[in-house]
Order: C-alpha cells, then sequence, then structure tokens
C-alpha cells in the first residue's frame, strides 16, 4: 500500500521489520532511536479495562500542536472533539480486534487548535509478552487545507 505520507510508510517498514515474521510486534523492540522522524506523529497507547479504554503513553509533538496535550490521559477523558474520540476509539478498536495494521483517512477533520484538517493515520499492534496485544502505537499526519 502506498500512503499520502511517507511518515506511514515509514512506520509499517518498521514495524513489519521488528515483528520478525511473527504476528505481534515486540514494544520492548521498538527503539525510539530508529524511528525519530515518526515520534512527533506518533501516539503510543496501552489497552485497558479489558479493550474498552486506551491510556496514552505518548502523543506526538506534532498531534500536541493540533489536538491539544493528551499524555497521560485515558482516550475517554481526552479533551478533543467527541468525533475525534469517537472516530479514534474505532480505529483502535479496529486494529485491537483484528491484531492488524489498520489505515484511515478522515477529509476535514475540526480539532482543538485548528479549524480543519486532513488526517491519514496508521495503528498498528504491540505486544509486550509477544501473545497478547495489549498496546498500540498509531501515527498521525495531519495536513492543513486552505479554503
Amino acid at each position: 500500500m502506498t500512503f499520502i505520507s511517507p511518515i506511514l510508510d515509514q512506520a509499517l517498514t518498521y514495524w513489519t521489520e521488528i515483528k520478525h515474521g511473527n504476528a505481534l510486534a515486540l514494544r520492548a523492540d521498538l527503539f525510539p532511536e530508529n524511528i525519530a522522524p515518526l515520534w512527533p506523529y506518533t501516539v503510543i497507547l496501552d489497552v485497558v479495562d479489558d479493550g474498552s479504554d486506551y491510556h496514552v503513553k505518548l502523543f506526538g509533538r506534532s498531534l500536541v500542536e493540533t489536538y491539544g496535550e493528551q499524555t497521560g490521559r485515558k482516550l475517554s477523558e481526552i479533551t478533543a472533539p467527541n468525533l475525534v474520540r469517537e472516530r479514534s476509539k474505532a480505529f483502535f478498536d479496529f486494529c485491537r480486534e483484528s491484531a492488524a495494521p489498520c489505515y484511515a483517512f478522515w477529509p476535514v477533520t475540526a480539532s482543538e487548535k485548528r479549524p480543519f484538517v486532513d488526517a491519514e493515520a496508521l495503528c498498528l499492534p504491540l505486544s509486550s509478552d509477544g501473545s497478547s496485544l495489549d498496546k498500540l502505537m498509531a501515527c498521525n499526519v495531519n495536513s492543513v487545507r486552505d479554503f
């Protein structure tokens, strides 16, 4: 698959490399220094409450500029508009349930900091123990439109 943003290509390539042919990539194999260009667009989530919610462990700088700081919050507590929170939950749920990379594109989305952005996202499943899907890594690249 070819993405609009090369950031998502880099994320998928790296995830594929670190999963070493296994069903899930290990969180322990994800080294920040190997994907430094991705961090501004990255969200790392812990699956909590048997999958009914997600805890934001890392919320990249570019995402903070668009949506406000969300690190340390549960998804159910984020300050983004309801539509963004609901859409994100459905996206993360789909990735968790399918245990496979998932792609989404949302045109002209409102956010807290910018009124109109297109959002392209890739969600990748991770495991802390090699068998349970208990973490997610998502890359979200926004582009601002001029109307």
